[in-house]
């Protein structure tokens, strides 16, 4: 493992460069923790908004009332549907339910005939909380409904209600978490993104320069010659290549989960986007090394990663929106892994849970696996032909 000693030796040399851009990540993170944390200030995060509108004004609509609006912030609205609008429109309320007049009455008729309005801001999650949350308790009252054949006597109702009580203790603080979460992974799908950039001007500047300096023909002839075989001083070279960079993204991954917060591990999309940036990784290492071997100019190498990475990073969405940019230089972008890993990253950005499309994600991944294989492939095309040249 002489080879592999001797390159991390010359990587030592320069960790001032990777501190210097793990801090600048850490600087651009924290701006956006600070910008979320504002956003998020006036929001209390333990409940949801809801507005529940009681026109029956029974002991049973009353009961149901109360249950909906447990663990959750009331809001008062009148029965307007501007006012409900701007409500949503101000994000203000989260969930709207009506009870009708005749809510008691049908329900012990025909309860799928029920005449329950419901609405809800643009977060599916948030409905479909509710709409179980709904169910579930509209559930429990038809066995009581059923148990005393559809007429359910008015001096059994307290009884009922306290039953009901002890069946639906604890009730989930709904919304709330699934709010959180909600604003936790898409922070972190954004994050995960800045770090392409860190990656790949560390990439050519650090460890392509390493790489470089260990091409160096003295060097390499002094190894040779001391009768150190070629192939396996190639397959150390490029395993420590890989193994640095791989702990760079380690330190990296480390920053951004202390920012958005670790409880993005337990969110499926987030461990998917956390492989895609390390099949990313795997991509621009390989990247990487194909121009090193192509462009074997060391001095250079920190040149060409800020211009590389700046212009790789304009260009496919890191540091501004693909609103902004043109669609000729974004499909001239695709040329490079990064694209397709922000694309993922965009596309868990714009979509909720339920909504993201995991094959197209997968299909990205894929692009990218493709990608580097025909970069080591080139690079040891090269390489062979260069050795078969003597230099």
């Amino acid at each position: 493992m002489k080879v592999f000693k001797l390159f991390l030796q010359i990587i030592n040399k320069h960790k001032g460069m990777a501190i210097m851009y793990i801090m600048i990540m850490i600087l651009i993170i924290s701006i956006v923790g600070n910008q979320v944390a504002a956003h998020n200030g006036d929001f209390t995060m333990n409940e949801a908004a809801v507005a529940v509108i009681d026109h029956e004004q029974s002991e049973f609509s009353a009961h149901f009332k109360k249950y909906l609006l447990q663990d959750n912030h009331q809001v008062e609205v009148p029965d307007d549907r501007d006012v409900i609008a701007d409500k949503f429109y101000d994000e203000s309320l989260d969930y709207l339910v009506i009870i009708p007049r005749d809510f008691s009455e049908t329900f012990a008729k025909d309860p799928n005939s029920l005449d329950l309005q419901t609405n809800s801001m643009l977060n599916r999650q948030v409905a479909m909380t509710f709409e179980n949350k709904i169910n579930n308790y509209l559930n429990i009252w038809n066995q009581y409904r059923i148990l005393y054949d559809n007429n359910i006597p008015a001096d059994k109702i307290p009884g009922i209600i306290s039953e009901v009580d002890q069946i639906m203790t604890p009730s989930v603080k709904v919304a709330s978490q699934e709010k959180q979460q909600s604003e936790s992974y898409k922070i972190f799908s954004y994050l995960v993104s800045q770090i392409n950039y860190v990656i790949i001007v560390l990439g050519f500047s650090i460890i392509g320069y390493s790489f470089l300096v260990m091409e160096d023909p003295l060097i390499k002839k002094r190894e040779l010659v001391s009768g150190y075989p070629e192939g396996k001083r190639t397959k150390e070279l490029f395993l420590a290549a890989f193994s640095v960079m791989f702990v760079i993204w380690l330190l990296l991954m480390t920053v951004v989960l202390i920012f958005s917060g670790f409880e993005n591990l337990t969110i499926n999309v987030s461990r998917i986007l956390i492989v895609s940036n390390f099949v990313h990784l795997i991509a621009i290492t390989a990247l990487v090394l194909f121009v090193c071997h192509l462009y074997p100019k060391k001095d250079s190498s920190s040149f060409l990663g800020n211009v590389v990475g700046l212009s790789i990073s304009f260009t496919t969405g890191i540091f501004i929106t693909r609103d902004f940019l043109n669609e000729i230089l974004l499909k001239i972008s695709s040329i490079t892994p990064t694209y397709w890993d922000v694309s993922n990253a965009a596309h868990v950005q714009a979509n909720m849970l339920n909504q993201i499309d995991y094959g197209y994600i997968l299909q990205n991944m894929l692009v990218m696996l493709m990608m580097a294989a025909v970069f080591i492939l080139l690079t040891f095309v090269l390489r062979r032909m260069k050795l078969k040249e003597g230099i």
